[in-house]
């Protein structure tokens, strides 16, 4: 298509005044791909995952979740940025973010436990799975997932070619990296502010407040400054 749009603007069939048409023809098509496609939704706009391949292929319809399955923290979160944790970094997956966000309506950073190198890369959107990076990040509420790949099996996606499912090993590496990360935090800060079978929710800045050394230890020479 980019080739064809550009042998529009070479050709002069038709002398000065085809080309003048041509080029008008040109804006028109590109305002009338612009009108149609994904840019005006807000869901694309304003959301935090327009990368995964489910925004990326605008013709299907995204993905959706019953009322019923939707973990009840995500109603009436306080204002501030979500983090989730564990994050897949394969976009076959991690479904259940965005349409979590739908509901929730906040900026969503997310933590993955691995596949992600980070020496040398500073992520805008993207928290270590770590007591610190966490409390450093912007977020103002942590939730944990604890069974994230049967959330995932959950999401129901009809008209959309299907997605790669997690294999038994990866499954298995999710929900242990959820459990993980919940007893370490338990173990820093304490119990979570709400839990129920899936996840467990902290508000940081609760946790913040509850650490008086935090703002001095950050500040300590060697370290980055806390944001």
């Amino acid at each position: 298509m980019a080739h064809a749009l550009g042998r529009l603007w070479t050709r002069k069939a038709g002398g000065c005044t085809g080309f003048v048409a041509q080029r008008y023809a040109t804006r028109l098509l590109l305002l009338l791909l612009f009108w149609t496609g994904p840019f005006l939704s807000p869901d694309y706009r304003d959301g935090s995952f327009m990368h995964h391949n489910d925004f990326v292929d605008f013709v299907h319809p995204r993905a959706t979740l019953p009322d019923n399955l939707v973990p009840a923290v995500y109603r009436g979160l306080p204002r501030g940025p979500v983090l989730e944790a564990p994050w897949p970094t394969v976009w076959d997956q991690g479904r259940v973010f965005y349409i979590y966000q739908k509901i929730h309506d906040r900026r969503v950073l997310v933590s993955a436990p691995f596949d992600l190198p980070r020496r040398g890369i500073d992520f805008r959107n993207e928290v270590p799975p770590e007591p610190r990076a966490i409390l450093e990040s912007p977020a103002r509420t942590l939730i944990v997932h604890l069974r994230l790949p049967w959330e995932e099996d959950r999401v129901q996606a009809p008209g959309r070619p299907p997605a790669r499912p997690m294999r038994p090993a990866v499954r298995q590496d999710y929900r242990r990296a959820g459990e993980r990360l919940a007893a370490q935090l338990i173990e820093a800060w304490g119990p979570p502010d709400k839990a129920d079978g899936f996840v467990r929710v902290w508000d940081l800045e609760r946790v913040r407040r509850g650490l008086p050394d935090l703002g001095r230890t950050l500040q300590e020479p060697g370290l980055p400054p806390a944001r």
